[in-house]
């Protein structure tokens, strides 16, 4: 999968540039507002939780999937089939 992924940078300047301001961004996709600018300010790792969901909305990180199955999933399934 050959994704462009943005830096929180490259996100700022994205909201910036469209005029939308990140409460309302936030609002739309149901974060709160302070957790995106967490993410914006690179105080977030994004590792795990709200703001690796976030980092994956803005495209700063791939999401987790494969083949349309979750990672997760795919993990199960192999033990599984052991």
């Amino acid at each position: 999968m050959s994704t462009h992924l943005v830096s929180a940078q490259q996100a700022r300047h994205w909201f910036y540039t469209k005029g939308i301001s990140v409460s309302d961004w936030a609002r739309e996709h149901n974060f709160p507002r302070a957790a995106v600018y967490t993410v914006l300010s690179g105080k977030s790792r994004c590792s795990r939780g709200r703001g690796h969901e976030i980092a994956i909305e803005l495209g700063m990180k791939e999401p987790a999937e494969a083949g349309g199955q979750p990672y997760l999933a795919q993990i199960a399934q192999r033990q599984k089939d052991h």
